[in-house]
């Protein structure tokens, strides 16, 4: 099966993703951490790129895969935006 690929994709520096593992220490939704050099957590942008948003710390999420796909599963098929969805994750079930 082959991802479609969403509007606006872009790719983090490995520097920025390690400031925001150093800095939540892990998944902001579950709270999972892993290590630096084998690491599943993934970098989201808050605001999307393609409406402004700008790849900075302060733009930047830390998610598990996990928790990374289950909040684009909200935001893909409802409009709401990230932070809509990061508090309906995280006050509700994984």
């Amino acid at each position: 099966m082959t991802r479609k690929k969403r509007a606006g994709s872009h790719h983090f520096k490995k520097s920025l993703k390690r400031c925001l593992i150093r800095r939540f220490g892990g998944c902001q939704i579950c709270g999972f951490s892993g290590d630096l050099t084998y690491n599943p957590l993934k970098t989201h942008h808050i605001i999307p790129v393609r409406d402004g948003g700008q790849t900075v710390p302060e733009n930047c999420m830390i998610l598990c895969r996990d928790c990374h796909t289950a909040l684009h599963r909200i935001i893909d098929n409802n409009p709401v935006d990230t932070m809509a969805a990061y508090r309906q994750l995280k006050g509700g079930v994984k």
